[in-house]
This record gives structure tokens, C-alpha cells and sequence, in this order.
């Protein structure tokens, strides 16, 4: 254990963790040029030097519900037209999207456009506090609240699929960076998911451009994406 200028940093075989005054907040980094850049700069400096994860996701989610009925509406079909043009909706069939929520770029107009063209439109689907399937979703299909308050299909005679199973997951995002470190709500569902999928499915994160960021902090159970649309461009991953 070292201490330097009221930083506390330990070092274990997961790496380094710092933990910060003054309330001896834990944060990871995963080699030593990190820690090296932050007894530099000393803890005064740590709020200017990187924000947390939760801190982070705080300001963007903050940046997303601020936008105006009309703006989000605009979001929806410039989104829609950004799939369309990126030439991934052409060969997939099954397709799995979501209900927007606390401000989430909205899928809707991709999927009206995605009924229109024949295609199966999923929605993801908790099921405990730890799993998460996915059930088909038509105009007809009757919505219930899981318990984070979010409509989802009912399991009443539904069929649940797998992430394998699908072609093509749309999943949201509460930031990201143009290397495709991406930042979600903090429950893992989806990346649990993935973890265990024999097969990944295509994987494309949607956001509005406004919560693009210059970079986050990747974590290592964060299943990587292939790419990342808004309501303004295609990022391509890789």
C-alpha cells in the first residue's frame, strides 16, 4: 500500500485501485501509466481528469431527457434513415429493438418501417432480477411494466428467445466514444446475456449524437459492439 498526497493506492492482481478522498471513493484502472498520470496531477485535480462511470451517466442522462418532444421526434426518423443508408437492416430478419425510456434515442420509426418490411421485430424481456430474453414483437402484442417500470411483451404464452437467436440486437446507450467503449444503465443485462451466447448476433448500440463523449472507460465484461448509430452518423467498430 502506498500513500501519496492523501491518495491510497492498492495494488493487486486485478490491478490498481485508488481510492479517493474524500469520501474513499474506489476507482479501477487496469495499469500502472494511470496511476502514474493521477499522483501527478494529485487527488484536487480527479474531478477534472476523469469522471466516474456514475458520474458520467448522471450528466448524459441529464443531456438526453433535456431534449424537446420535437427534437426526440427528430432523433426517431434521422435514426431510422441512418439504418436504413448503413445497409445492416437489408439481410437480418429477426431483430431485436426497445421501447425508448428516460430519454433513449427512440426506436419507433425504425420499427414501423421495420414491420413494413416483413421483418420480426423483438423487445427485450426481464424476466428475474438477473436474466433478460427476448419475446416477438407486433402491433397486436399485449405490453405489462416489469418492475423497473419499463412495458415489455407479456410472457403469457409467449415464446422467449435467446440473443443467439436473433440476427440483429439494437441495444441503447447512455454514452459512448468513437472507439465503441460504451457506457449503459448499470445493469448488465444485456452484456449478462451476451456472456453466455453460443452464437452473438450482430450487436449495434443506438444513441443521439449529444451523448457521444471523447472517451470512456471500458470494462471487462462489456460485450463489444459492432457498431453505433445516431441520429446523425453510422460508426463503424473495427
Amino acid at each position: 500500500v502506498l500513500k501519496l498526497c492523501r491518495t491510497t493506492a492498492i495494488i493487486n492482481d486485478s490491478g490498481i485501485a485508488i481510492k479517493a478522498p474524500p469520501d474513499d471513493r474506489v476507482l479501477n484502472y487496469h495499469g500502472a501509466f494511470y496511476y502514474l498520470i493521477w499522483i501527478t496531477l494529485g487527488p484536487e485535480c480527479r474531478g477534472k481528469f476523469m469522471q466516474t462511470r456514475r458520474e458520467l451517466r448522471s450528466v448524459l442522462r441529464q443531456r438526453r431527457r433535456a431534449l424537446s418532444m420535437e427534437q426526440q421526434k427528430a432523433a426517431s426518423r434521422g435514426l431510422c434513415n441512418v439504418l436504413i443508408d448503413s445497409g445492416m437492416l437489408a439481410n437480418r430478419q429477426r431483430i431485436a429493438l426497445y421501447l425508448a425510456n428516460d430519454g433513449e434515442i427512440d426506436p419507433a420509426q425504425l420499427q414501423h418501417y421495420l414491420w413494413g418490411e416483413n421483418k420480426n421485430c423483438y423487445l427485450p424481456v426481464v424476466v428475474d432480477h438477473h436474466e433478460m430474453g427476448f419475446v416477438e414483437y407486433r402491433p397486436d402484442t399485449q405490453l405489462v411494466a416489469n418492475r423497473f417500470g419499463i412495458y415489455q411483451p407479456s410472457l403469457s404464452g409467449a415464446t422467449m428467445l435467446s440473443p443467439g437467436q436473433l440476427d440483429l440486437i439494437l441495444l441503447p446507450l447512455t454514452g459512448f466514444d468513437l472507439s465503441g467503449a460504451r457506457l449503459g444503465m448499470g445493469g448488465g443485462f444485456y452484456d449478462r446475456a451476451l456472456a453466455v451466447a453460443e452464437e452473438r448476433p450482430t450487436l449495434i448500440g443506438l444513441a443521439h449524437e449529444c451523448q457521444k463523449v471523447d472517451k470512456i472507460q471500458a470494462e471487462s465484461w462489456d460485450v463489444p459492439l459492432c457498431a453505433i448509430a445516431t441520429d446523425q452518423h453510422y460508426y463503424a467498430i473495427g
